[in-house]
């Protein structure tokens, strides 16, 4: 009978744990990167889809993509989460390709989208964040405003 020990990061652990895997003829001693499942790597990982302009004026095309590139900047700060690059999530702009199809392209475990609307002095930014794998919903929000100093909201919404 062999044994061979491994350092490994295991899930919820700040420090490496010690893993022993037993062998007999017939049974094989995974390797380290075996052992860290392909979930795990994926697990802190978000891309932001860009924000869909849902007001009646295409003008405001803009300022969904501003939201979306300022929600991409300050996720980008958290330094356990990997966030999918502006160029990589904008490529799924304005395509109907469903959810899990987008994370698996991505390889990310959530998935960020929502929408923007503009009428008269009011805005309402809708946001969902949904599982990739399964495609589910396990956070949504709607904010309205008043359109009075978009930066400072657009900042606020994005943290």
């Amino acid at each position: 009978m062999k044994e061979k020990k491994v350092r490994q990061l295991a899930a919820n652990t700040i420090q490496p744990v010690e893993i022993f895997a037993v062998a007999n003829d017939g049974i094989i001693i995974p390797q380290p990167l075996e052992i860290k499942s392909k979930h795990n790597s994926i697990h802190k990982t978000i891309a932001v889809l860009p924000f869909v302009n849902m007001s009646t004026s295409r003008e405001n095309e803009y300022f969904s993509d501003g939201i979306t590139e300022e929600i991409i900047n300050a996720l980008a700060k958290i330094k356990s989460l990997k966030v999918t690059s502006r160029t990589s999530s904008f490529f799924f702009k304005n395509k109907n390709i469903p959810v899990p199809q987008i994370a698996k392209e991505l390889n990310v475990s959530a998935i960020l989208e929502g929408s923007v609307r503009l009428s008269g002095h009011t805005i309402r930014i809708t946001a969902q964040l949904i599982q990739a794998e399964e495609d589910f919903h396990f956070w949504s929000e709607t904010w309205d405003r008043k359109l009075e100093n978009i930066l400072k909201y657009k900042m606020r919404s994005a943290c």
